[in-house]
């Protein structure tokens, strides 16, 4: 009689661990398609910042900018004005990780301080702090 309780033990264990391994599986897969998508579509926060105005006013608008660290950003940086503007920005890229820079058909990557932008001109700053 030993032998068939403890061959009954076996298979139950067997089958109590089988669907614990099931549980543990369909949780991580669960959980670790959406940290994917969270991977692959990470959030980016858009700031939006004019280098002067129609009326030539050599100013930014807005005049300040607040970050979060830890959060990634896009800035989409346009000059309305009919003279060129600088975007200088030492102290904020030193500060974080410059993804890319976007302006017309061209990407730039690598570390970056300044931007010049024409008249009319528009580039996007993708960056994480």
């Amino acid at each position: 009689m030993m032998p068939f309780i403890v061959s009954i033990t076996k298979y139950l264990r067997h089958q109590w661990l089988r669907c614990c391994l099931g549980i543990m599986l369909g949780i991580v897969f669960y959980f670790g398609i959406f940290s994917i998508q969270a991977v692959a579509a990470p959030q980016i926060n858009e700031v939006r910042v004019s280098l002067g105005n129609s009326d030539n006013e050599l100013k930014f608008f807005p005049s300040s900018l607040e970050f979060v660290a830890g959060q990634r950003y896009k800035l989409v940086l346009d000059n309305p004005s009919p003279q060129k503007h600088y975007f200088t920005a030492k102290d904020f890229a030193d500060g974080i990780w410059t993804q890319k820079v976007e302006a017309g058909k061209v990407e730039i990557k690598g570390a970056i301080h300044e931007l010049e932008l024409k008249p009319g001109g528009e580039a996007e700053w993708v960056s994480c702090l």
